[in-house]
């Protein structure tokens, strides 16, 4: 086994690196421990900024040569690296689409899991095996193991990323938030694809392939932390909303008061609950900013803070929820489907087929044919989805 011996020295870029963990580590106490965010979504902010500066705290401590004084540390960061893939999938889940936990989504756990019982046998190594390890100049079969199922990991969950930015630029829904956000990660994904290519020997290896993913990872870090403290910066008392659920990024630099957001919260309210106005055909936002008396942007800001979510995307949902609750009442099954999505608002068949199986999974007539026990579920499941925050 080939090794070297290697004395500590603090670069320049060990010492970003450490500079950018502490930021993601103070970062995450930040959203942890803030009543006022969403609370799914703080949390899977919370982890995804502490395994990302867990990850570049542990490189800063290799490029330092460090490892070889705490060799107790060899391998920090490898438990987490089948989690990031997962975490920011359900995070971005989280902020376009508003969803909820199943028990099913515990499965994307498993391959952590097996990665936990795979190190073990590393992590009980002796202290002089652990530095052995560490001073070894190629890699060893765990760390091949590792960096190979990271690999599929991100690759996978960066295609079930995409596919839901893809329907968000197809319905015109997105934040430019959002199209920052992903891009980021797709560069953390592209950067740690060419390193494990260069650890399976298809380019010629260099330690300097160690910083594509750790500087990828680190501005994801900086743009999650720069967001953050804007928002602190930047807010007055209507603070109490800032990063509630990430949407409201977009309208950081609002005039609309306190005071008048939360009448129009009251005019909105009554417009679309008690009024129903989601069940006029073809309803435009410049329509219920109209009916609101207010601007375009003030509506469409208004909808993103109360609902976490686009219009076209709440009114969807609400119509959806009001054709659901027409076809549980219809115990005869006298009403054609389609009449009641027409009534609801829908003007097009193939609209509300669509627009029926994005939301709910389940065509119209499949939900019909469910029990009242599984619609009621289905029912529950989208009305905590639209939860409307005053």
């Amino acid at each position: 086994m080939d090794v070297v011996e290697l004395e500590p020295r603090f670069t320049v870029i060990s010492q970003v690196y450490f500079f950018v963990a502490l930021i993601g580590f103070y970062t995450t106490f930040l959203f942890i421990f803030n009543k006022k965010l969403d609370f799914i979504a703080k949390w899977l902010v919370g982890l995804l900024l502490f395994i990302n500066s867990v990850f570049i705290f542990h490189i800063g401590l290799y490029i330092s040569n460090c490892l070889h004084i705490y060799p107790n540390l060899y391998g920090l960061s490898a438990p987490f690296s089948l989690l990031y893939g997962p975490l920011f999938y359900f995070l971005y889940k989280r902020i376009t689409q508003r969803s909820s936990f199943r028990k099913v989504d515990l499965l994307h756990l498993v391959p952590t899991m097996m990665l936990f019982f795979l190190l073990i046998p590393e992590y009980i190594k002796p202290e002089h095996e652990k530095l052995e390890l560490i001073m070894y100049l190629g890699f060893t079969s765990v760390e091949l193991i590792v960096a190979y199922s990271k690999t599929a990991s991100l690759l996978i969950y960066t295609m079930l990323t995409f596919k839901i930015l893809l329907r968000l630029l197809k319905s015109k829904t997105y934040l430019k938030f959002e199209v920052n956000l992903f891009l980021l990660h797709a560069c953390y994904a592209v950067c740690y694809v060419i390193y494990a290519s260069v650890i399976a020997n298809l380019f010629p290896y260099s330690r300097n392939f160690l910083h594509l993913p750790a500087l990828s990872m680190s501005l994801i870090v900086l743009f999650i932390a720069h967001i953050t403290f804007m928002q602190f910066i930047n807010t007055n008392s209507d603070a109490l909303r800032r990063l509630r659920s990430l949407k409201s990024l977009k309208y950081q630099k609002s005039t609309m008061t306190e005071r008048y957001s939360l009448e129009l919260t009251e005019a909105l309210h009554k417009k679309l609950f008690e009024k129903k106005l989601y069940k006029k055909d073809n309803l435009s936002l410049d329509e219920l900013a109209e009916e609101l008396n207010t601007s375009r942007h003030n509506a469409s800001q208004l909808i993103n803070e109360r609902f976490g979510t686009g219009f076209f995307d709440v009114i969807n949902h609400l119509r959806i929820l009001e054709v659901m609750h027409f076809i549980k009442t219809d115990k005869n099954k006298d009403t054609r489907i389609i009449d009641i999505a027409y009534d609801c608002g829908y003007s097009n068949k193939s609209t509300f087929n669509k627009a029926f199986k994005k939301i709910t999974g389940i065509t119209p007539v499949n939900f019909r044919d469910l029990s009242e026990k599984q619609s009621n579920l289905l029912v529950e499941k989208l009305r905590d989805r639209m939860k409307f925050t005053k």
